[in-house]
């Protein structure tokens, strides 16, 4: 039989009856913890909307989570509350609550900041009305997360007591050598500042750099990921560009061909022409080519006539195997025209020795 007077005994200071309320508060904060998200959402969702917020959704969602972790750590320090605690673990408790809810309000700044920039900056630059370039909104992404990180761990270290001032005196004393050390990492991170005031290139672009040359597929605050004809990813520094000269061939939206020839010198005057018609025919049956291609008889080199051509290839990741198709074709129509291709040749002209 269970006997009321089981409620009054004393453990650790506190009575039966007190830990069965606790138990019972902390419970109940749990099941309210669980429904809380709904309620927010429910409350939240429609006011934003009605504010003006296009992404109101997203914006609760990011918010939901940690706001009913905060409840529940506030559910835990009101129920410790109930119970007669050594001071000193008072205090433990009272500042690991006040640590673990920055914790969660640092995680809705950072997810509010992403939302910021995802669906407020990204969308006014891609606008017409503004000169915004997507890359430099996700280096200002970047960049705001990591300060707004380091300013909440600063404010968590001042919330648990260490001196942030003195902290911060004894980086400063040590902030030259580690200045010296990462060197190699500022200059990285300035380069990205180059790249995206300057603008050389954009996701997407085509770019020679740096002895490689491929599509852009990431600009970030250290390297500039970019995947070549093979399929493999090569990761340059910003420092290593910035100081390099930048080859963008996707400014116009093609990409220009440079094909040089050279014809032995035994070709006739004629043939060179029919050489240049030959690949005029070829250019104009590509359908990736377009119209503005140029011929020349460039003129007489050490072993062979030669000639040069520019065309320029719309399908920029084409380009490739439209070169393929041309030079293949120029090979086959050339042997067929018995156009002899030359080769580094040398005529050494034996004079006899002077009698007498």
């Amino acid at each position: 039989m269970f006997s009321p007077e089981i409620l009054e005994n004393i453990y650790f200071g506190n009575a039966v009856r007190d830990y069965v309320v606790v138990s019972l508060l902390i419970v109940a904060g749990f099941l309210l913890t669980r429904n809380l998200r709904r309620l927010i959402s429910y409350v939240l969702v429609p006011n934003f909307a009605k504010m003006g917020f296009q992404a109101a959704e997203h914006m609760v969602k990011a918010m939901s989570g940690p706001l009913s972790g905060m409840f529940f750590l506030a559910v835990l320090y009101l129920a410790s509350l109930l119970l007669h605690l050594p001071p000193g673990t008072n205090i433990f408790l009272r500042k690991t609550v006040v640590l673990a809810s920055i914790f969660l309000g640092g995680i809705i700044g950072i997810r509010l900041l992403d939302l910021f920039f995802v669906h407020w900056m990204q969308p006014l630059a891609r606008s017409s009305q503004n000169k915004l370039d997507d890359q430099l909104v996700l280096f200002g992404r970047r960049v705001s997360k990591v300060i707004f990180i380091l300013l909440l761990f600063l404010f968590m270290l001042d919330q648990a007591g260490l001196d942030v001032a003195s902290l911060l005196a004894g980086l400063g004393i040590g902030g030259l050598a580690v200045a010296l050390s990462a060197q190699e990492t500022l200059g990285n991170v300035l380069g990205s500042l180059q790249i995206m005031t300057d603008r050389p290139f954009a996701v997407g672009d085509f770019v020679r750099s740096s002895g490689h040359f491929g599509e852009v597929v990431d600009i970030g605050l250290r390297s500039t990921k970019m995947m070549t004809r093979s399929g493999v990813r090569v990761v340059i520094p910003n420092k290593k560009i910035a100081e390099n000269e930048i080859e963008n061939v996707s400014v116009h939206g093609n990409l220009a061909v440079e094909l040089r020839l050279g014809l032995v010198y035994d070709t006739s005057a004629d043939e060179l022409q029919n050489a240049c018609d030959i690949m005029a025919e070829i250019l104009q049956s590509e359908a990736s080519i377009l119209n503005n291609y140029i011929i020349q008889f460039a003129g007489f080199g050490e072993s062979s006539l030669d000639i040069h051509c520019t065309y320029f290839v719309v399908d920029l990741r084409n380009y490739w195997n439209v070169q393929h198709r041309v030079n293949l074709e120029v090979k086959r129509q050339f042997d067929e025209a018995k156009l002899g291709f030359a080769f580094p040749t040398r005529t050494l002209y034996m004079v006899p020795p002077s009698s007498g």
